[in-house]
């Protein structure tokens, strides 16, 4: 009834009403229609035993109404007889324990089902009963924000509130519910567009914090402020679900700061104007950390690369290398510097190698000098060789042969590099979990990095046919992942696989992060489309796999580094 319009279809709301009319007078006589169907009908032939009409009930006058087919004198149903069916408030009861219960463990797939036994309940069939329904579900909905979000298809869905021709009628919580259903995808969408208002927004549906309070109300108050105004303003239903108590608290902070001393009311407004231009954007950059700064003035070489995650804008970027570079510079052109002489050496691993001898000395020294280069100075022979025994082993083997042959020592140490790279893949097919993360991790970083200067560049590394070195950085880290891998012991690496597969679970995480469909997905990590389309669709496979793995996920990365290996 509330899907048709008297005004438009007057037939068919006619025609509607008199069904359920005749619906409801059943519904009532019901009780008199069994009675009468387990009574025998009044027959039409007379038997010679009939009294006389005298003796019988008297003939129906025109005034009087008997049903035909059934006794005269049949009893008026009581209403006391009249068949009903209970409501299921055990449902209704478990629906409020899952929406407001904050120690109860909960799903999406739980509130979904019970929104369906509530809303399929045979009790539904009475009108009064699912008007209340109809109200409390709706009340449901608003108050437990955004725990009730899997409730909004399932009730839009069985009471037509998305209906055509009822935009008028329709009450305004309603349109709330509808609204939500369209604000709810915003918030799914806010942790991959911006990382940082989806942290702030998901603090803000929390207790409020403890610690930490002035020194977090100053490097979060603009963006709280800006992140509330533009809820308001473009996804109201987002706020209902917030802590009261934790907006309470924001809002005494942010009042305090514009009570503050001019100077610090000036940095406020100067800063809040920059929060407010950047917007929530899929470019917004997270706001600057002022203990990064400290950090970069004090420890510059250490803490200007936390510049390059990719949260931080380019100009941040060149700022920070450029300061490094002015660090550099300074002592290189002052007149001390001129009579120093500086060597490059000539491995890429390690950022300022030392000078290789000429000639062979003993294996111990030699050995030394060589794993100094490689794990960047992490391993030293004696622990290598009480915790590997087997790459010592190696080791020792290629300084003897190469010592005999009468070569160099420098021919023998990219024959201790190959040996150190082979054991550095074992281990990346090994059980250590850490160690396999943590290389993931890197050469994600490293991809994006090279990403920055040029996506074809990015492909290049990812295919192997790179020719630029990575940054100091990533090589000094990678040294540091070679001298784990040897001092982690020997492993009995994972069999390479005949084939790559890619977890369905993993695909669909890494999918979400690189924003492509299924089928651009699947083409770009076949290399086929956009550089930048492959370089996003493997840096997010990659990213996805390392983000909290689990026993698939390891395999997986164990996988994909066998392949490459």
């Amino acid at each position: 009834m509330k899907a048709i319009d008297p005004e438009v279809d007057p037939a068919a709301f006619i025609a509607l009403r008199a069904a359920r009319d005749s619906a409801m007078d059943w519904v009532r006589g019901g009780a008199f229609n069994e009675l009468a169907f387990t009574t025998s009908f009044v027959s039409i032939d007379p038997p010679s035993s009939d009294p006389p009409r005298s003796e019988q009930t008297p003939a129906a006058t025109a005034d009087e109404r008997v049903e035909p087919g059934y006794p005269a004198d049949s009893p008026t149903p009581s209403p006391a007889i009249m068949p009903s069916v209970l409501p299921d408030t055990a449902q209704i009861d478990r629906l409020h324990a899952l929406l407001f219960d904050p120690a109860l463990a909960v799903s999406a797939d739980d509130i979904v089902e019970t929104t369906r036994r509530v809303l399929t309940d045979p009790a539904m069939v009475a009108i009064d009963h699912a008007q209340r329904v109809e109200a409390m579900v709706a009340d449901l909905i608003y108050r437990a924000t955004p725990r009730s979000d899997p409730m909004i298809d399932v009730a839009i869905s069985h009471f037509k509130w998305a209906a055509e021709g009822v935009e008028l009628r329709r009450p305004p919580i309603f349109d709330w519910i509808l609204k939500r259903r369209e604000d709810r995808y915003f918030e799914i969408e806010l942790p991959h567009q911006n990382g940082f208002y989806a942290d702030l927004l998901t603090g803000l549906r929390a207790p409020p914090p403890a610690r930490w309070a002035r020194l977090r109300a100053w490097r979060y108050g603009a963006a709280v402020e800006y992140l509330l105004a533009y809820l308001q303003s473009f996804h109201p239903t987002a706020l209902p679900g917030l802590n009261q108590e934790t907006l309470e608290w924001w809002n005494g902070r942010i009042a305090a700061q514009h009570r503050g001393n001019p100077v610090s009311r000036w940095l406020r407004e100067r800063w809040r104007r920059t929060v407010w231009q950047r917007g929530i954007g899929e470019s917004q950059q997270h706001s600057a950390n002022p203990l990064l700064y400290i950090g970069i003035f004090l420890f510059p070489y250490v803490f200007v690369w936390f510049l390059f995650r990719a949260k931080h804008s380019m100009k941040a970027r060149a700022l920070g290398i450029a300061y490094i570079l002015i660090l550099l510079l300074v002592p290189l052109l002052s007149p001390a510097s001129k009579t120093k002489r500086v060597s490059s050496g000539s491995a890429p691993i390690t950022s300022s190698p030392p000078i290789l001898q000429s000639s062979f000395v003993d294996m111990s020294s030699d050995l030394q000098q060589v794993l100094d280069r490689i794990t960047a100075d992490t391993v030293t022979v004696a622990d290598l060789k009480q915790k590997n025994p087997p790459a010592y082993t190696q080791l020792a083997g290629a300084w003897q042969a190469e010592k005999a042959s009468g070569r160099s020592f420098e021919a023998f140490v990219p024959r201790a590099y190959a040996i150190v790279n082979s054991v550095f893949a074992s281990a990346l097919r090994g059980p250590d979990a850490k160690l396999i993360t943590d290389h993931a991790r890197a050469y994600v970083n490293q991809l994006r990095w090279v990403a920055q200067g040029s996506m074809a560049q990015c492909v290049d590394v990812l295919k192997g046919t790179g020719k630029d070195p990575p940054s100091r950085s990533f090589a000094n880290y990678q040294a540091t992942l070679s001298g784990r891998a040897l001092l982690g012991g020997p492993v009995r690496p994972r069999p390479k696989p005949a084939e790559l597969r890619v977890p369905r679970a993993i695909a669909a995480g890494a999918e979400s992060r690189a924003h492509l469909s299924h089928t651009d997905f699947k083409a770009a990590l076949a290399f086929h489309g956009s550089p930048a389309a492959i370089c996003n669709a493997n840096i997010a496979l990659i990213d996805e796999a390392a983000s909290k793995p689990d026993a698939v996920k390891l395999d997986f990365i164990r996988d994909l580094f066998a392949r490459d290996s």
